[in-house]
């Protein structure tokens, strides 16, 4: 159970990728990451991967959340303009 917990909470996210701690956006794509609020003392903006092409395009510093299992969901494309920036567990930063 402590791995899981591990694993489950963003807590080790945000300690690891300093710059969600920052003042740029963050955005959770096709998940839900309640821990994350709590953790950023932000609410983080929800993104459907469906609509990730849209989201992207309207540019803009942003950085975005990925479970690392839907990074092959992703419309092709999408991971070309990000940068990735940090990974805990199963999720992945990247920057806009």
């Amino acid at each position: 159970l402590p791995q899981l917990a591990h694993e489950r909470t963003s807590a080790y996210l945000v300690r690891e990728v300093p710059a969600l701690s920052g003042t740029t956006p963050v955005a959770v794509v096709d998940m839900k990451v309640p821990s994350l609020t709590f953790y950023l003392d932000k609410v983080p903006e929800q993104i459907d991967m469906a609509h990730l092409e849209a989201r992207l395009s309207r540019g803009g510093p942003l950085l975005l959340v990925f479970d690392e299992d839907d990074l092959p969901l992703a419309p092709p494309g999408a991971l070309a303009v990000l940068t990735e920036v940090g990974r805990r567990g199963k999720y992945v930063v990247f920057r806009l």
